[in-house]
């Protein structure tokens, strides 16, 4: 993608949000016109398409399972089927939490995928946050989880 493409893009979107209209229909509805910046950003095989569409219905699918753990007399409520721990990129692959749970070195890595996500979102609220001037609590959040990965990923428990 050229840097004059994406600018192109990135204009019909400030249009858009300069009229008020910038959601995911308008958008769509924008990028139609085999003309629009925006018309290489889609999949117009209908095909391709729905698989595109059915895959995330099926995430979603999957993910609203959700099973009450009791643990030391507390109630923890998490989600039946989980993400497979250290899967390769762009794989595709869910476990039962139980499993999860019951074999540690998965738990292990289970919790340490889940602790990167977490940074990895922390870190972007970072960079809202010091453009909002509150910067400082949130890299005091991201090393904490940083610490608490370690800790993790030293265990021999689950």
């Amino acid at each position: 993608m050229t840097k004059a493409l994406k600018r192109a893009q990135r204009d019909v979107l400030v249009r858009l949000s300069s009229e008020n209209r910038l959601t995911p229909d308008e958008v769509i509805r924008e990028a139609r016109s085999q003309k629009s910046p925006l018309h290489s950003c889609f999949q117009w095989n209908v095909e391709k398409a729905a698989m595109i569409a059915w895959r995330q219905q099926a995430r979603d699918l999957i993910a609203s399972f959700t099973i009450t753990v009791v643990r030391e007399e507390r109630e923890y409520h998490v989600r039946e089927f989980v993400e497979m721990p250290n899967k390769p990129l762009g794989t595709q692959g869910y476990a039962a939490f139980e499993d999860v749970k019951s074999n540690p070195k998965m738990a292990r890595r289970f919790m340490d995928d889940q602790i990167r996500t977490a940074v990895s979102y922390v870190e972007i609220a970072k960079e809202y946050a010091g453009a909002l001037g509150l910067s400082e609590r949130v890299a005091e959040a991201i090393e904490k989880l940083k610490e608490l990965r370690e800790i993790i990923h030293n265990s021999t428990a689950a």
